[in-house]
């Protein structure tokens, strides 16, 4: 009797206990994002996607910043090379190239 006592005490202080409330959780987030959650779900979800979302969202930054991928590489090489010398890439080196090759062949073939 006095062991199935100790043992009910003891896994009454062993219950967790919260280490943190609803209604503070949703006035955070309301406040940032403007975002109230009706259910314990949903609020979890909420913490889990926020930094998971961010922490991808700067790695593909990232990579884009290490492999030098901006809009005008793609858009406008073209423009950018006839504008600037030293601007080389492979589609400029491509171009200079055909148009060397071109004159040594007697400017028998296009240049385009």
């Amino acid at each position: 009797m006095v062991m199935v006592q100790i043992h009910s005490v003891l896994l009454t202080q062993l219950k967790p206990k919260r280490t943190y409330s609803m209604v503070t959780a949703n006035r955070f987030w309301s406040q940032i994002f403007g975002v109230a959650f009706s259910n314990k779900r949903w609020l979890h979800f909420f913490m889990l996607f926020v930094p998971v979302t961010g922490l991808w969202m700067s790695a593909v930054g990232v990579v884009g910043l290490a492999l030098n991928l901006r809009a005008y590489d793609f858009v406008s090489q073209e423009i950018r090379a006839a504008e600037d010398p030293e601007f080389e890439t492979f589609y400029t080196k491509n171009i200079l190239l055909k148009r060397r090759y071109s004159c040594l062949d007697g400017g028998s073939g296009s240049a385009s």
